[in-house]
């Protein structure tokens, strides 16, 4: 984890380079040799790193955090457009971010990461992880994972009420089903023009979902901050909702209609949550705006990041172990706050860049900055003492 911090990269050789210097001269060739034989020991799993994350959520969500607790779900891409070699390529439709030769008609090859992120106020906990690849014998479905994902959830934060908060990508009835019979709230972004039966009259009629979302007012209208490419811009939003059933249910959804016209999008969010008045239509809103949060940890993740895609390796298991590796960090650097003291944490936000400006937000990318810069400078000075030379920069040092 320190050396994927130190080199902003998932790659053994980089990582290794990265890690203090001893007297040996082909020191980083001997730590990348056994990091490699880490990635191929049979003797634990992937699954097995992640236990210690499982554990810091369950000591980090101890406490109440209110009503209920926000667990986030989200599929992100992990994806090799110049991959050949890797075990067990899938393919998936591409994001737009990465150009390749194997980028055609929208697809490319790679894998998909699902994780639910328990999110507080300041921090942010691992509730499930998992590299997915759907042309491997274990693989059964996406609904099994999502499953699983869920029961993960449930056991990590034993005794707090749940809500999960899902995009499209989770816009399954079966999904649906199995949140509502766990007795559990959800929040679901739907995609498809399914049909749902609203009530007219002593009768439920079905109706497209698309004649419902043009029949629902939205008169409940505020401003809504969102970081988009770096900085902050307000949208008008407004919102409305109503009442509907989906075929085959017994029980009642609500349905929240709401346009962001700063992003100039339309979100159609599916709760089991009741909403009788305007503040619990603004809630569930709120709820799912929170969402915006995990897209910002994945970005994190994925661009100007620790660049987690960028890994080397061929071999799935090895790949989840890295994967898992850099996702570990970057939970380090999120809840860096949790974890160090403020005098150490403000030494590290001033390393990375940090102005001192009351507008300024402490937010990851510092935090990364700051590490990289003090571990290697750590790795710089083990160099300089192999070398006989530290005597002589500390002597400079007190010119100064």
């Amino acid at each position: 984890t320190k050396g994927s911090i130190a080199a902003k990269a998932p790659i053994v050789t980089q990582i290794a380079a990265a890690v203090i210097q001893s007297d040996d001269p082909k020191r980083t060739f001997h730590v990348a040799k056994r990091y490699y034989g880490w990635l191929d020991n049979p003797r634990f799993c992937h699954r097995d790193l992640l236990k210690p994350a499982y554990g810091q959520t369950q000591e980090m969500f101890r406490r109440g955090q209110g009503d209920y607790t926000l667990v986030v779900l989200d599929f992100t891409n992990l994806e090799k457009p110049y991959g050949y070699k890797f075990e067990a390529l899938c393919t998936l439709k591409a994001s737009g971010l990465r150009t390749g030769p194997r980028c055609q008609k929208g697809k490319v090859p790679g894998y998909n990461e699902l994780v639910g992120l328990a999110v507080g106020e300041k921090k942010v906990g691992l509730a499930f992880a998992k590299t997915i690849s759907y042309v491997t014998e274990d693989f059964i479905s996406l609904n099994r994972d999502i499953f699983r994902a869920i029961r993960y959830s449930q056991v990590i934060l034993a005794g707090h009420k749940m809500r999960f908060i899902c995009d499209r990508g989770f816009d399954d009835e079966k999904t649906f089903a199995f949140v509502t019979s766990l007795d559990e709230e959800f929040v679901i972004r739907l995609y498809h023009d399914r049909t749902l039966e609203v009530q007219q009259g002593k009768k439920r009629a079905p109706r497209r979902l698309s004649e419902v979302v043009k029949e629902i007012p939205r008169p409940i209208r505020f401003d809504a901050w969102f970081k988009i490419r770096g900085r902050w811009r307000k949208s008008y939003v407004t919102v409305g909702y109503g009442q509907v059933w989906l075929p085959g249910h017994g029980r009642p959804y609500w349905l929240v209609v709401s346009a962001v016209y700063g992003l100039n999008e339309l979100w159609i969010l599916l709760t089991n949550v009741p909403i009788t008045n305007a503040e619990q239509a603004k809630e569930i809103w709120f709820n799912y705006r929170r969402r915006w949060r995990v897209e910002v940890t994945f970005r994190f993740l994925q661009e100007e990041g620790l660049h987690w895609e960028d890994f080397k390796v061929l071999d799935l298991e090895p790949i989840r172990r890295l994967v898992n590796v850099v996702l570990i960090a970057a939970l380090f650097l999120l809840n860096a706050h949790y974890y160090l003291d403020e005098t150490t944490l403000d030494m590290i936000l001033t390393l990375g860049g940090k102005l001192g400006l009351k507008s300024e937000r402490d937010g990851p990318y510092l935090a990364l900055r700051g590490c990289q810069k003090l571990l290697v400078c750590i790795n710089t000075l083990a160099v300089l003492k192999r070398y006989g030379q530290l005597d002589d920069l500390l002597h400079a040092l007190d010119a100064l």
